[in-house]
């Protein structure tokens, strides 16, 4: 993938490239992610507009503030509409692995995890079947529920020098062709 490419030092070689590869945004393991969410969503909506009416009924307030009770309004719309909308980012991210390092294009924004920082990683399949490299320690203990969502955060969990805690490459294409490219320079646990 061209895209690539133009992200690598000097004497790098890309050995593979792939992108996400899956199916329907709300399958059966996306599905019961997002009824979680958008009911704590709602639960903490509820919670704040009680709040806030017993506050206006102490302080004797004259009139309700429908401000309040609008921004809660939406809040509560917005929530499970933000699943669907990172699939849609999801879709366009590119992956690569390279003699040196791993890397994940999200947009314009291109973040790389060498090798030698990754000390825990595992291939896994998710209820669907997609294949996914979690590469260090929180990432190999999350639930498949969270591994797109982990995948498009990737940066903000590394802080740069330090080892690898959460790089996710989520429904990679050809996972077959992927480990064999890991064997020798990353230990992937078994396919689960």
């Amino acid at each position: 993938m061209p895209e690539l490419e133009k992200y690598l030092k000097d004497g790098e070689k890309l050995l593979w490239t792939g992108k996400p590869e899956f199916g329907e945004t709300l399958d059966r393991v996306y599905k019961p992610e997002l009824i979680r969410r958008s009911v704590i969503a709602l639960a903490v909506c509820v919670v704040l507009e009680v709040l806030y009416a017993v506050a206006v009924h102490k302080i004797e307030a004259a009139e309700y503030n429908w401000i309040v009770a609008a921004v809660v309004a939406v809040v509560c719309v917005l929530t499970p509409l933000a699943l669907p909308l990172r699939t849609r980012k999801l879709r366009k991210c590119r992956y690569g692995a390279t003699d040196q390092r791993l890397l994940l294009l999200n947009g314009d924004k291109a973040t790389a995890m060498e090798y030698d920082r990754i000390k825990t990683a595992a291939l896994r399949r998710d209820g669907v079947g997609n294949v996914t490299l979690l590469c260090g320690k929180s990432a190999v203990k999350s639930r498949a529920g969270k591994w797109r969502e982990l995948t498009l955060f990737s940066e903000s969990r590394n802080p740069e020098g330090e080892d690898c805690d959460s790089f996710v490459m989520y429904a990679v294409s050809g996972g077959a062709k992927l480990r064999e490219v890991l064997r020798g320079r990353l230990t992937c646990a078994d396919e689960t």
